[in-house]
């Protein structure tokens, strides 16, 4: 289950997976420059999202250039929308895909300039959309639903990229976003875990929010907390549903997890 505290606390994800070069922590780095520069600390949110979440490593490859060079910052991408960036990822892509490898929600993309949603593409759609989309972002009146559907068009972030970029924005302070309901809609682990921990094989994802929704409000648990623990219940057995409620709970109060 994705540990939101730790999240919060700027730290990586504890089963994050090490790669090569450097020590990365996407989180630490995206909360010090809210600090300084919001435009910043957004686009670094996104590419840790588009890299995933799991491979800190993976994230501080991309960014700063394999670390050859100066960072693809948000200054440095916005003028040519990305283009610059998107052709040094094609050029690199045998090596990144050596030395920055994706996360677990994103076990489908690649570097490679061929594959339909190559991280080339990703970084032109996502820069377009993000200049686009800025007044939508930092308004106080931020909606996560209509921002989930806008985001719809971006290359490569599907259900859970979407999913993902726009509840970080909200954990880490950068927009006033939160989920309201778990996105069952077009998910492959939270319905199958919603409908075995339901007991409901047949639900349909409208059914799965509304009893989500009921186990929400009983529980005082948030959507977002909810939907990794019912992503993670297409691999327990009935017997850990209780278990796997308790670990929501300490997820919410940021307490650490007794071990067994």
């Amino acid at each position: 289950m994705i540990d939101h505290a730790a999240i919060r606390a700027g730290r990586n994800l504890p089963k994050a997976v090490r790669g090569p070069g450097p020590e990365f922590e996407p989180f630490a780095e995206i909360m010090r420059l809210a600090e300084v520069d919001w435009h910043e600390a957004v686009w670094l949110a996104g590419i840790t999202t588009a890299v995933g979440w799991d491979r800190p490593e993976s994230i501080g490859q991309l960014y700063n250039t394999l670390y050859e060079g100066a960072p693809w910052t948000w200054s440095r991408v916005v003028p040519d929308g990305g283009s610059a960036m998107a052709e040094w990822i094609e050029d690199r892509a045998e090596l990144l895909h050596q030395v920055a490898k994706f996360g677990d929600h994103r076990a489908y993309q690649s570097h490679r300039a061929t594959a339909p949603t190559s991280t080339g593409r990703v970084v032109r759609s996502l820069v377009g959309w993000l200049v686009l989309s800025e007044n939508q972002l930092r308004a106080n009146g931020a909606d996560f639903d209509q921002l989930y559907s806008a985001m719809e068009p971006v290359v490569g972030f599907g259900r859970t990229a979407r999913y993902d970029f726009l509840r970080l924005l909200g954990l880490l302070g950068l927009a006033p976003l939160t989920p309201r309901k778990c996105y069952f809609e077009g998910s492959s682990g939270p319905q199958r875990g919603a409908r075995r921990f339901f007991g409901k094989p047949l639900a349909t994802c409208e059914d799965l929010e509304t009893h989500t929704k009921r186990v929400g409000a009983a529980l005082r648990l948030q959507p977002m907390i909810l939907e990794d623990v019912l992503c993670q219940a297409q691999k327990v057995t009935p017997r850990s549903r209780v278990g796997a409620v308790e670990s929501a709970r300490v997820s919410r109060r940021g307490e650490p997890r007794a071990r067994a």
